[in-house]
């Protein structure tokens, strides 16, 4: 069903500081960044995976609850599959509480909406269903 682990990604409140933090401990440059209105984003690529940084100064965005609810930390886990749409089928099917189900018969994508895991069925986890190798390339500012 699921590849292995695609991303971990944090909500932050200054994304610059991770940024810097990440970029001295890691010793790489952000593989790529992207501003889409209140939401920021940076991303730290490995062979295999990334690790990604999201601020969103809107209040009422997904983000910005989780950080007034939760503070900083982690904010999903990423993991892969060949066939991201069939995965959600077979998650659909078993009843599997999702967040973001496009419905039956629609493609899953990294372009085409994003679809989770709940956490109430994940121990508390936000999992995030990806293709595999899905990169944040082309989205730096």
């Amino acid at each position: 069903m699921f590849g292995g682990l695609e991303s971990v990604v944090i909500a932050v409140k200054d994304i610059d500081h991770a940024v810097e933090q990440y970029r001295a401990l890691l010793h790489q440059e952000p593989a790529s960044t992207s501003t889409r209105g209140t939401l920021r984003t940076a991303f730290f690529d490995f062979e295999d995976s990334s690790l990604g940084f999201l601020q969103d100064d809107d209040p009422d965005s997904p983000v910005g609850r989780f950080i007034a609810r939760r503070g900083e930390g982690l904010y999903y886990v990423g993991l892969h599959s060949d066939d991201p749409t069939a995965v959600v089928g077979e998650l659909r099917d078993e009843e599997v509480r999702l967040v973001g189900d496009p419905g039956p018969g629609a493609e899953v994508t990294h372009t085409s909406g994003m679809v989770f895991i709940h956490p109430s069925v994940a121990s508390g986890a936000l999992i995030r269903i990806l293709p595999r190798h899905h990169r944040h390339a082309g989205e730096t500012d």
